[in-house]
């Protein structure tokens, strides 16, 4: 396997699940911007890597190529990021004593608006999931789409004539 699918989904994936503790250890409803901080983090990592890919093959790497190298980097990174979400909910749960059953109904997501209702469990594992896994998806093919145009150079039509 290659340094770039386990390097980069490693550092996405941490620099993501800071913003993660940062916002598990402060669970106001008005803090959720903090993990929008980590998914715009995740996809700064995954549009890096890909101008490091670039730049390693003498920018000679094609299109398709890097928007791979993107794409794998963006699964991988989804992967552990949510395998590190869930140990780190496990641990604010279960270290902290702070496991839903426990605790009262409003101190799990704080001053979370009145449609969520009185168990608010269910909006922390809703937030936390989309967070984690579908805008960093979106976020990570995002950037990968935009790497691989980006940052390809001497960019050709199919009959080799150079864009400019």
């Amino acid at each position: 396997m290659n340094v770039y699918y386990i390097r980069y989904p490693f550092l996405a994936a941490i620099l993501y699940n800071i913003s993660l503790v940062v916002f598990l250890f402060n669970t106001r409803y008005e803090n959720v911007w903090v993990l929008y901080i980590g998914n715009i983090l995740f996809c700064a990592t995954v549009l890096w890597a890909l101008i490091h890919f670039n730049h390693k093959v003498r920018d000679n790497a094609s299109i398709k190529s890097m928007f791979m190298v993107g794409l794998k980097i963006t699964l991988y990174g989804v992967i552990i990021a949510s395998i590190l979400c869930f140990i780190l909910l496990g641990i604010k749960y279960y270290v902290f004593n702070a496991h839903p059953a426990s605790m009262p109904e409003t101190k799990l997501l704080e001053q979370s608006p009145t449609q969520a209702g009185n168990d608010t469990s269910g909006e922390l594992t809703a937030a936390l999931f989309t967070s984690t896994v579908v805008i960093n998806i979106i976020l990570g093919g995002l950037a990968a789409s935009l790497g691989a145009t980006v940052a390809k150079k001497n960019q050709k039509t199919e009959q080799g004539k150079t864009i400019y």
